[in-house]
């Protein structure tokens, strides 16, 4: 432990020095797309939080530094690796070459003043992620508490901003001592990191690799919450037959049906159905038609292909495809409504369960999204 102290401590200055020029120069960030699928990419999610003034709100990290490790643990200071800011306190690094990597440093800006946090090495080593090829990897969602109490400290902050009234080109840097530190690794703190990298890597190379990750965890949630800030709460499921379901994630007027429930959108132009289906019960089929004849339906504009879909921890096959409706009093001249229906069909003995989206087609990406977050909040039970 001696030894690992004296090292930060030796190379502190070093990248103190390091860290001032690279976030004050202005340089192009780096290429969101991949420049070889052998290469990864990291994240990590830092927020502050003050606990010498009333505080209520985290100040999220805008800057982080990565060295990589060799195998005895030592860091390669002299080729750092600079991670982009994201959302909610969430920083990414792509483009990485595979190994083992460790944060040396994170920083954010408060009253005109760049205040950076220099990781011990302990919290480095419990931070370190190995970055595998064509992989996201989470280092963790960090809180760090600081403290200013020295008065000598805080007169020499509030002089430091006052003379950037006077010079605001400047950009001064301190560091506030922290009182402790709390990491959370678990796989719900980093299934948000990876829908903030979802949010920013959209449409590049990285997407397949970040949606494989959340399959790969389950994708799990945060529990649905309401309530004022200060009375925050659960919200309670609700259950129906063999699945719950949280009901402030679609307000639609519910009916129960065979197997399940349907919701319908008040001007009925769309509709979100599930149920579970099992030997014996009106409108089963056995899996492999059921998903033959989800294939086949539709136009023949229609592409006609399987696609692979999860609900929570279990997965299953998607399609989806159009039809016409025309009015019942089928007069001459009458045109027909086209709908889009996705179907989802999740197998788990002793049979499977189906969730439906119908809409208009004019309606279909509009109420799209209350489809996917009422299913990211549904429990197969």
């Amino acid at each position: 432990m001696e030894r690992e102290e004296s090292r930060a401590f030796l190379y502190f200055p070093f990248i103190i020095l390091l860290s001032i020029f690279s976030f004050a120069c202005s340089t192009l960030p780096s290429s969101r797309q991949a420049v070889s699928l052998q290469n990864g990419a990291l994240s990590a999610c830092v927020s502050f939080l003050h606990t010498d003034w009333f505080d209520f709100f985290a100040h999220p990290a805008n800057k982080i530094i990565w060295a990589q490790a060799d195998r005895s643990g030592h860091l390669d200071l002299d080729h750092p690796i600079f991670g982009v800011q994201g959302d909610n306190g969430c920083l990414f690094a792509v483009n990485i070459p595979p190994g083992v990597y460790r944060p040396i440093m994170a920083s954010y800006r408060l009253f005109g003043l760049r205040l950076y946090y220099p990781f011990k090495p302990e919290l480095e080593k419990e931070m370190e992620v190995k970055v595998k090829e064509d992989q996201f990897a989470f280092a963790g969602d960090l809180t760090i508490y600081t403290a200013t109490e020295d008065p000598a400290l805080i007169a020499r902050h509030i002089g430091l901003r006052f003379r950037r009234l006077w010079w605001p080109f400047h950009l001064y840097s301190v560091t506030p001592p922290a009182d402790y530190t709390h990491l959370d690794r678990t796989s719900l703190s980093e299934a948000d990191s990876l829908r903030v990298a979802r949010r920013v890597y959209a449409n590049t190379l990285w997407s397949d690799a970040i949606e494989n990750r959340l399959t790969e965890i389950g994708s799990p949630q945060s529990p649905a919450m309401k309530g004022p800030f200060w009375n925050r709460r659960k919200i309670q499921s609700v259950s129906i037959s063999s699945f719950s379901y949280i009901p402030t994630k679609l307000r639609w007027p519910r009916k129960l049906i065979l197997g399940g429930a349907e919701w319908t959108q008040p001007k009925d132009r769309a509709r979100i159905a599930v149920q579970f289906l099992e030997p014996g019960m009106k409108g089963y089929q056995p899996k492999e038609i059921f998903l033959e004849k989800m294939r086949e339906a539709g136009t023949l504009d229609d592409s006609h292909a399987l696609f692979s879909v999860h609900v929570s921890t279990y997965f299953g096959e998607g399609a989806r495809y159009r039809s016409f409706v025309y009015p019942q009093n089928d007069l001459p001249g009458a045109t027909a409504n086209v709908f889009v229906t996705e179907t989802w069909l999740i197998p788990k003995v002793p049979g499977y369960y189906l969730i439906h989206y119908r809409a208009l087609k004019s309606s279909f990406k509009k109420f799209y999204l209350d489809f996917k977050n009422f299913v990211e909040y549904l429990s197969l039970n």
